[in-house]
């Protein structure tokens, strides 16, 4: 009786181990997820973290562009709502993983950074 109860102590703490894991938190997020979370919400907060050059470039439908680099960009960021999900990305996924440990950081509970970035973006 003892050992089928310590099984289900095991199944039960790996149950909730899990269910910790698949937090929305802060992450890198491939694109099919990215694509159903954005689904999921009325007005996503979109962040491309590239320079201006890059943006007029092209970006993804929504974004605003903070750069990266600029001087004010930490302030800026931290100008954001830290109770709204945020969604980053930049070029590759370089600058905008940089940006996202800053906000977790910071304190920011929700950030979703797309794997990968711009240049592997399919539309």
């Amino acid at each position: 009786m003892q050992h089928i109860l310590f099984i289900a102590l095991i199944i039960l703490s790996s149950s909730c181990s899990s269910q910790v894991q698949n937090d929305p938190s802060v992450r890198r997020v491939s694109q099919v997820e990215w694509k159903d979370l954005l689904s999921q919400e009325d007005d996503p907060l979109i962040i491309d973290v590239r320079t201006p050059e890059e943006f007029n470039g092209g970006h993804l439908d929504g974004a605003v562009n903070i750069d990266f680099r600029s001087p004010d960009f930490k302030e800026r960021m931290l100008e954001l709502d830290k109770e709204r999900t945020l969604y980053l990305y930049c070029h590759s996924g370089g600058r905008s993983a940089k940006a996202m440990e800053m906000l977790r950081q910071e304190g920011f509970e929700s950030v979703c950074e797309l794997e990968g970035g711009y240049s592997q973006w399919e539309p």
